[in-house]
C-alpha cells in the first residue's frame, strides 16, 4: 500500500499554524497540506472511523517541515523492503495520534457537535462504503451506525451512558443487539434504516448530549413529525419539555398561515404524539377527508400508502375510518335523498318548491327544472348511478367539491326582480349541507382523551393555564420517575443510603 507523501510548509513555530483556543475551537486552516502525489491517498485502515478525518487534518498540521520529509522517507523504506512490524508500529501511532486528536476537537468546553465530511472505507476500518461521522461528546464510547437511502453509512459518537439514562426503549436495543466492537476498541450498534427519521434523530443526540446550541427554535411540521416519530419510537417525550412552548407556537402559525400546503397527515401523527389536543382534533377530520380506500378496502393517506403502516395505534385509524364514513354519509344523503323523492313524483309536500304564491303546475315545473338540472349535472360529474358511502373508494374531500360543483335549476318567475321572485329559496340546499359536513370536526372518546392528556403532560405540550387540577396535574408530572424522571424521595433514610 502506498504511503502519503506530504510537501510540508510549515511556519517554525507550529503555534502559528494550529491554534487552539479556550473554548477547543481549532483555528489557523489557511495553510492546507496537499500530497505530493494526488493518487496516493490510502491510510492506514486501522485508523479507526470515529477520528480519521480529524487526525489526519491535525496530524498534518502538527507536522514539522524536516522531520515529516525524514519520517516519510523512512516509512517508504520500511514499506518497500517489506516491514510488517514497522507497519503495524506506524499504524499504532496513528491510533495514538487520533485519540489525542479526539480529545483535541471535542474538547470538555466545547459546545458543538463535531461533524466529519466523508471518508473511505478503508480509511474507516469499518468494512462499509464511505461514511461520516458525527461526535456529540468527547467521552463517546459507542457509534450508533445508519445507513442512509444513497448507501452511505452515519456514524453517531455518543455516550452510551447517556443514550441508556435518557431511553429506556434505546437500552432495551443496545442489550437485545449485543454491538460489535469496532477497529478503535469501541462499540458499533446499527440501527435499522431510519427513513424521515434522522433529523430527529440527530435533535434528539443533541438534547442527550447537551448540544442545546444545535436545536432549532421553532421547527416547522416536518422537522416536529421527524422528532416525533422519534420519540414515539425511544419513548423519550419528556427530553422536549423545554422546547415545547416555542415549538407549538410556531405549529400555530404554520398551520394557520401554509393551511393549504401543510402536510395534514404529518401534523396529525405529531399532534398526537405530543399530545397537542387543540390541532389533533381539527387534523383528525382533515386526514379523515383526504383518506382513501384501495382495491381490498384497506384505509390510505394522501399519499397513496396504507395508514396501518403510519405508526399511529389502532383506535386512532378507526376514528379516521368512522369520521370518513359518517362524512361520506352525510354527502351521499345531500344528493341521494333529494334525487329520488324528485324522481317519485311526490308532490304531497313540494319539499324542494318553496313559493307560497303559486299554483300546483309552477310547483310541478319548478320541481323538474330542479330534478333535469340534478340528472344532468350528476352525469356530467361521473357520479351516475350516484354512489352510497359503503362502496364510494375515493376521498370526502374529491367528493364533496363534485357535489359543490352541481347546479340545480329552480323555476325563475319572468320579469320578476330576484328579492321579489317566490320561487327564490327553491332547491335541494346541497351545498350548505356539503358546507356543514366539512367544517364539523370529531368527537374523541374519553379514551383518546385521557391518552392525549398524558401525552402532553409527557412531552410539555400541556396548557395549564385556567385549569382548574393544573397544581395536582404538575405535581403528578414532578412524582412520576418512570416517564418524567423529576422525583425527590424525601422519605429515604440517610442510613439506607449507606453501603
Amino acid at each position: 500500500m502506498a504511503t502519503v507523501q506530504l510537501d510540508v510548509s510549515v511556519a517554525a513555530t507550529p503555534t502559528s499554524l494550529l491554534a487552539i483556543d479556550s473554548a477547543g475551537i481549532i483555528a489557523g486552516w489557511d495553510q492546507v497540506l496537499k500530497p505530493k502525489d494526488p493518487a496516493a491517498t490510502n491510510i492506514a485502515p486501522d485508523a479507526g472511523c470515529a477520528s480519521t478525518t480529524e487526525a489526519t487534518i491535525i496530524d498534518k498540521l502538527n507536522s514539522k517541515d524536516d522531520s515529516v520529509a525524514a519520517d516519510s522517507d523512512a516509512n517508504d523504506g520500511n514499506a518497500k523492503d517489506g516491514g510488517a512490524t514497522d507497519g503495524g508500529a506506524n499504524n499504532g501511532g496513528a491510533n495514538d495520534d487520533s485519540a489525542n486528536d479526539d480529545d483535541a476537537v471535542d474538547s470538555p468546553d466545547s459546545i458543538t457537535k463535531v461533524e466529519d465530511p466523508e471518508v473511505d472505507a478503508e480509511v474507516v476500518g469499518l468494512g462499509k462504503p464511505s461514511c461520516k461521522v458525527t461526535s456529540y461528546h468527547q467521552n463517546a464510547d459507542l457509534y450508533i451506525r445508519i445507513r442512509e437511502s444513497a448507501g452511505t453509512f452515519l456514524h453517531y459518537k455518543v455516550c452510551s451512558g447517556l443514550v441508556v439514562a435518557a431511553s429506556p426503549k434505546l437500552s432495551d436495543l443496545i442489550d437485545s443487539k449485543k454491538p460489535s466492537i469496532g477497529p478503535d476498541g469501541k462499540l458499533v450498534l446499527d440501527l435499522a434504516d431510519p427513513g424521515d427519521d434522522l433529523y430527529g434523530l440527530d435533535i434528539i443526540m443533541s438534547i442527550i448530549h447537551y448540544k442545546f446550541h444545535e436545536l432549532p427554535v421553532r421547527p416547522d411540521p416536518d422537522q416536529l413529525y421527524s422528532i416525533a416519530r422519534v420519540v414515539e419510537k425511544y419513548d423519550c417525550a419528556y427530553l422536549l419539555v423545554p422546547y415545547m412552548e416555542k415549538w407549538i407556537s410556531g405549529l400555530d402559525w404554520h398551520i394557520t398561515m401554509k393551511k393549504d400546503s401543510n402536510d395534514d397527515d404529518k401534523t396529525l401523527f405529531l399532534t398526537w404524539v405530543f399530545g397537542e389536543g387543540r390541532w389533533f382534533t381539527h387534523m383528525l377530520s382533515r386526514v379523515a377527508h383526504k383518506a382513501t380506500l384501495d382495491d381490498n378496502s384497506v384505509l390510505l393517506d394522501a399519499q397513496g400508502q396504507p395508514w396501518k403502516d403510519q405508526g399511529l395505534p389502532l383506535v386512532i385509524l378507526d376514528l379516521i375510518t368512522k369520521t370518513r364514513f359518517d362524512s361520506l354519509t352525510k354527502i351521499v344523503q345531500a344528493i341521494d335523498e333529494p334525487l329520488r323523492e324528485l324522481m317519485s313524483g311526490n308532490n304531497d309536500t313540494w319539499k324542494f318548491c318553496r313559493s307560497k304564491d303559486t299554483n300546483v303546475d309552477l310547483k310541478q315545473s319548478c320541481q323538474h327544472q330542479q330534478l333535469g338540472s340534478l340528472v344532468s349535472a350528476l352525469s356530467i360529474a361521473g357520479l351516475l348511478p350516484f354512489p352510497t358511502a359503503q362502496e364510494y373508494p375515493g376521498s370526502v374531500a374529491t367528493l364533496a367539491e363534485k357535489v359543490r360543483a352541481i347546479k340545480v335549476i329552480r323555476f325563475k318567475l319572468p320579469n320578476t326582480l330576484p328579492h321579489l321572485d317566490g320561487h327564490i329559496n327553491c332547491g335541494i340546499n346541497h351545498e350548505e349541507a356539503v358546507d356543514s359536513t366539512m367544517g364539523e370536526d370529531v368527537h374523541l372518546t374519553e379514551a383518546v382523551i385521557r391518552q392525549l392528556r398524558l401525552r402532553a403532560e409527557k412531552s410539555g405540550a400541556l396548557i395549564t393555564d385556567g385549569v382548574e387540577d393544573a397544581s395536582t396535574i404538575l405535581e403528578d408530572l414532578r412524582l412520576d420517575c418512570v416517564h418524567f424522571k423529576q422525583v425527590t424521595e424525601e422519605d429515604t433514610k440517610a442510613e439506607d443510603l449507606e453501603a
